[in-house]
């Protein structure tokens, strides 16, 4: 698939994404607009039915246990000076039952005029309670003199939203599912069209890696042909030399891919023995310090460990010298300047390999340690490799219980560590 393809579909499922979500919130808002005028007009009805009820005690005779001593009952009277509070207090309580509203309310009554209170238990509400959206006018019920019923709840958004919860948390769910789904959608398909990028980049590499030993032992297989050359032992000796070394060559090549391939399917088996680290080091640092060399180049060693020796397989801890050795030499564009480095921290002893290379960026070094990752070189075009170095190192290392960190910067070289454990159990009891 190619990449503008791959954004469109991802510019295309966000807009949809998008929609689906604000068309949720749409009637989730809409849900709790008709919730709450369904709700306002229940309470305005129950407190205009409190004060009906209150004028039909005016129009008939009040009950003695409702009829207040202290105010003499004349008919000029307003009913809310002849009833008692409490009265007023079991219509309200009443009415809230009715509502199926479990919260907290404040309620009163209150002139008008001077927006004094006559009745009411509005204690530590008394603003919230006149200024409330639950009037109802009791002129029908009083003389000359404005009065109005108000009730207040103290969470009257929990009280709408309780009939919804069901509701807004399923539409939370399913748009959580949606955002979710979406992101590894998209982040797999990214995943997928960046691994087959570096799939493609391997098998150019692979083929290029491969043609050159091919080729080279191709041309010398024919130069051994030729009459001249027979004739001549050291040339042929020489020819030899090149091919067997290009046939190991190959056959490296050919070893770590299929090594890869068995760490991959984790069926690897360590070899665990003692192994002296220092010596494997010193015996790596040779090796390449003659590539080293002829680049006018050096390498030194700082072997300041002295507890150096690990329980091990050295086969694979050859391998993780070579590699790192390799990496450093290969990135440094102009003249190598290699140091390695051991210690012991923490029960463990380090090895550092330091260069002088191009150095890597923040952003690669998250990615440097996957499989078939290969930094980006710009216009480089001769550093070889099938991106699969550093994936064994980490593999490897971390097989034999360590770790290993990176610290880089761009144009500053790079330096890699890796730490493995020195106290470790018996081998033998580690290969039943």
């Amino acid at each position: 698939m190619k990449r503008y393809v791959l954004i469109l579909i991802i510019l295309i499922t966000s807009f949809a994404l998008i929609g689906s979500v604000l068309i949720q919130l749409y009637w989730v808002k809409k849900g709790y607009n008709l919730k709450e005028e369904l709700f306002d007009s229940s309470v305005n009805i129950e407190l205009k039915t409190v004060v009906n009820e209150l004028l039909n005690y005016q129009n008939s005779e009040i009950p003695n246990k409702y009829k207040r001593q202290d105010i003499p009952c004349e008919k000029t009277t307003p009913v809310i000076y002849k009833i008692k509070p409490r009265l007023l207090d079991s219509l309200i309580q009443k009415k809230i039952q009715e509502l199926d509203v479990s919260a907290d309310y404040a309620y009163g009554i209150y002139e008008d005029s001077t927006k004094e209170f006559v009745m009411g238990h509005y204690q530590g509400y008394a603003e919230e309670v006149k200024n409330s959206r639950y009037q109802a006018s009791m002129s029908c019920a009083t003389d000359n003199q404005q009065y109005h019923l108000a009730l207040y709840f103290s969470d009257r958004q929990g009280i709408i939203l309780e009939d919804l919860n069901g509701w807004v948390i399923i539409s939370v769910v399913f748009i959580l599912i949606l955002i979710v789904g979406f992101y590894f959608s998209a982040n797999t398909m990214l995943r997928q069209k960046k691994l087959s990028e570096m799939k493609n980049d391997f098998v150019n590499n692979m083929t290029h890696e491969f043609k050159t030993p091919i080729s080279t032992v191709n041309l010398t297989g024919e130069m051994l042909l030729k009459p001249n050359v027979l004739e001549d032992k050291e040339k042929i000796k020489r020819y030899i030399r090149i091919i067997l070394d290009e046939n190991n060559r190959l056959k490296k090549q050919v070893e770590q891919i299929l090594q890869i391939a068995v760490i991959d399917r984790g069926e690897f088996k360590l070899k665990r023995n003692p192994v002296d680290i220092h010596d494997i080091v010193s015996t790596q640092v040779n090796t390449y310090e003659v590539l080293i060399r002829e680049r006018n180049g050096k390498i030194s060693m700082h072997l300041n460990a002295e507890d150096h020796e690990v329980v091990g397989d050295r086969t694979h801890l050859e391998n993780i010298i070579s590699n790192l050795l390799d990496n450093a030499n290969k990135y440094v564009m102009d003249t190598p300047n290699i140091h390695v480095y051991t210690s012991n921290k923490n029960g463990s002893i380090v090895v550092s390999v330091q260069d002088n290379g191009i150095g890597i960026n923040a952003e690669n070094q998250k990615q440097i340690f996957k499989n078939l990752y290969r930094v980006p070189t710009g216009n480089i075009h001769n550093v070889k490799g099938f991106g699969l170095g550093l994936y064994y190192v980490k593999q490897m290392v971390e097989a034999h219980g360590g770790t290993i960190s990176l610290e880089s910067e761009a144009g500053k070289g790079s330096t890699f560590s890796i730490y493995l454990p020195i106290k470790q159990q018996n081998y033998e009891e580690q290969q039943e």
